[in-house]
């Protein structure tokens, strides 16, 4: 009877962070049909969070400690993401109601991934920084949750500048110039193109 009500407690908790990341300040990221299910197969009940292409985490509470555990479904955990992902899993069982933000972060963190593994993959330099003053980086005038800087290898003074946002991308082609008179090579945009792709 014990383990019913703890099993019961434990698929409502997670049904109401489903019901925050479909519905909450997190629903422009993650509401979309099938981004975000409750999978209660045998009594075991977890939350299936879809992150970006084959990507998706499982969010589960473990009955016997109530301690919450993510677990990937692919690559997420691999050799070079595993502590980081081991961090964040610990992260959220010191406070558990970071979950929607956590899983907002992991997708644009995995994005963002996924852009440089491409980029590099195509034999093109990506950085995720560049030398830019705030007042420089304002001329995109995009609020951003993440920033991936392309150097178009032909063109050694331009970028593809993919930025991310809530639910969309915006790309920016962009020609820069290196202060010549800063000690750490700044930069500053001369010219940005968008583009509506």
């Amino acid at each position: 009877m014990l383990h019913r009500i703890i099993n019961a407690h434990a698929r409502t908790i997670l049904k109401v962070f489903q019901f925050q990341l479909q519905r909450g300040p997190t629903r422009n990221v993650l509401s979309s049909e099938g981004k975000v299910l409750l999978d209660s197969r045998g009594g075991y009940h977890v939350l299936r969070v879809h992150l970006c292409t084959d990507k998706v985490v499982l969010v589960s509470i473990v009955v016997r400690t109530g301690r919450m555990h993510l677990q990937d479904t692919g690559d997420l955990a691999a050799v070079s993401r595993g502590p980081r992902f081991a961090i964040v899993s610990d992260r959220l069982n010191d406070n558990p109601t970071m979950l929607l933000e956590v899983l907002v972060r992991l997708r644009f963190g995995t994005i963002m991934d996924l852009i440089e593994q491409k980029a590099n993959y195509l034999g093109l330099q990506a950085f995720r920084h560049r030398n830019f003053s705030k007042e420089e980086i304002k001329k995109l005038e995009v609020l951003a949750r993440g920033t991936m800087y392309i150097k178009l290898a032909n063109f050694p003074s331009h970028y593809l500048v993919l930025m991310i946002i809530e639910e969309y991308f915006r790309y920016a082609l962009i020609s820069v110039k290196v202060l010549s008179d800063s000690m750490y090579g700044n930069m500053i945009m001369e010219d940005i193109g968008w583009s509506d792709v």
